[in-house]
């Protein structure tokens, strides 16, 4: 193969890369958007007023025991003094007073909870109407958001079967033998030996004994051993104004890419949740379906093209 040849063929391979690349992440985030989608909320219940109003009660009872403790006391120091040969004995009276007392504390308790019964019940009611409330605003979420996640779900399984198409195109490509196998789906590596081959760095991919070039693999090993460049895609993203003149070819196809995946994220958020046609209709007027059709003309010329150097090469 030529130089120039090579050089075409390192830009289908950079490109199909690239687009493997956006749809691998764009796959990924609908995904995750789809998973965070239809989940109930945990509404809080109305058991707590109920024991609270439970509790109040209990408080009541206290009191009414508390009250009977007290008068029983006080029955007890008041026959000690007042009553030093009482025709009743001091167990006898014990026992009315704590009767007594207990009786005056159960009605004493009662006249209590009896003012707030009114407020508790009005507060039960607008606990009730509110949780009411959240319970079906929530219902009707979760609905809304199934339907959304069907149209996400159609559209992951679109742009899926898109990429397994991708896929098997490069691989078709890869295996003309042109790069060697140790570089295969490595996008950084890739795009590197393109940016030598377009600027007239190398004009060949491996060292050249006659013309002693160096070649893009021995160019892309030096760089990648003296930490010239970055091979990781995270960190090349993170970096990008500053590896944009070094690595200029990863750098802005990387750019693209990103804006590409928020594209037709943002596309599918819109669409799910302003859905009124049915699926098979919204699937023919997608971003994603206009990607698809976008990629399988360019794939498809890519293939051909790739027939022609490969064939013209033999």
């Amino acid at each position: 193969m030529t130089a120039e040849q090579t050089t075409e063929y390192l830009k289908m391979i950079f490109d199909m890369e690239k687009n493997i690349y956006i749809q691998i992440n764009t796959i990924g985030n609908l995904r995750r958007q789809c998973n965070s989608l239809g989940r109930k909320k945990i509404i809080a219940s109305l058991h707590l007023l109920r024991r609270n109003k439970k509790a109040m009660g209990f408080i009541f009872f206290c009191f009414a025991m508390l009250s009977m403790v007290i008068l029983i006391v006080i029955a007890i120091i008041g026959a000690i003094a007042h009553f030093p040969t009482p025709s009743i004995s001091p167990l006898g009276l014990a026992i009315i007073v704590f009767l007594g007392g207990g009786f005056i504390g159960l009605i004493v308790a009662r006249v209590m909870d009896s003012r707030n019964e009114s407020e508790r019940d009005a507060e039960y009611a607008s606990e009730l109407q509110r949780y009411d409330r959240l319970v079906s605003e929530d219902k009707k979420r979760v609905e809304e958001e199934n339907r959304q996640k069907c149209v996400i779900n159609s559209e992951i399984q679109v742009l899926y079967v898109q990429s397994r198409k991708s896929f098997a195109n490069l691989k078709k490509m890869y295996e003309y033998g042109v790069i060697d196998q140790m570089y295969w789906h490595d996008i950084v590596a890739i795009a590197s030996f393109y940016q030598y081959f377009r600027t007239g760095r190398t004009k060949s991919l491996k060292f050249n004994e006659e013309t002693g070039d160096q070649g893009a693999y021995n160019i892309y090993e030096n760089e990648k051993r003296l930490n010239h460049i970055i091979t990781n895609t995270d960190t090349i993203i993170q970096k990008l104004d500053q590896i944009i003149d070094n690595q200029r070819e990863i750098a802005v196809a990387l750019r693209q890419a990103e804006n590409k995946i928020s594209s037709l994220n943002d596309n599918v958020r819109q669409i799910s949740r302003n859905a009124t046609a049915y699926l098979s209709e919204i699937e023919q007027n997608t971003a994603i379906s206009a990607y698809n059709s976008e990629r399988q003309t360019a794939e498809l010329k890519y293939l051909n093209d790739m027939n022609l150097i490969f064939h013209t090469f033999k």
